[in-house]
């Protein structure tokens, strides 16, 4: 129940009227003018539940700013094969109208260790679907077709997917699985 109101909080999310939103999961980057919607995690974070100022919004891309991190301008980039859902739905699952953690219902859910993995963009034994969407964001659906699944697929880096089980709403397992990239076509990689 608790991962379907946090799901239809987030869905029922209204398109970008206002310009100052929160972010709604943690968000990595190496690049920040190349944030793939694939969920990478490398580089720095924008922590959850930070105050962001939408720029604009176009069909492949999302440009922001965030007060975390004064004078860096970020796009977040749409890879629909993917992430399988428009940008208007990739809006709704990184940002929210909603204000800073005290004020978050979510975020008071959470126990502390959670908290913890949320505001060190960790994974652990033991935490909520919630709470590893809010730590690491959302698997790619082309990996990971429906949430209530209880194995979730993640990238680390190219090459270096997190295999994330759950029983009962928890993590039970976490595993890191190497791939074998030099299979793959020179298409494979290539980024709109």
């Amino acid at each position: 129940m608790l991962l379907a109101s946090f799901i239809l909080s987030t869905c029922l999310a209204a398109e970008p009227s206002q310009k100052t939103y929160y972010t709604n999961v943690n968000i990595w980057y190496e690049d920040p003018e190349k944030i793939l919607s694939t969920n990478y995690h490398r580089g720095a974070i924008i922590p959850f539940c930070s105050k962001v100022e939408i720029i604009s919004q176009s069909k492949n891309k999302i440009i922001f700013t965030s007060e975390d991190v004064p004078g860096v301008t970020f796009t977040l980039i749409n890879v629909p094969r993917h992430s399988m859902v428009t940008t208007g739905e990739l809006f709704k699952q990184y940002f929210i109208q909603d204000g800073p953690k005290d004020k978050n219902v979510q975020y008071s859910k959470f126990t502390q260790q959670e908290k913890d993995n949320i505001e060190n963009g960790t994974l652990t034994t033991g935490m909520s679907k919630e709470a590893v969407i809010a730590a690491y964001g959302y698997p790619p659906k082309h990996k990971t077709p429906v949430i209530a699944s209880n194995l979730w697929t993640y990238w680390d880096a190219r090459g270096l997917r997190k295999l994330v089980t759950f029983k009962n709403n928890q993590i039970i397992n976490l595993e890191e699985v190497k791939e074998n990239l030099e299979s793959r076509p020179p298409w494979y990689y290539y980024v709109p």
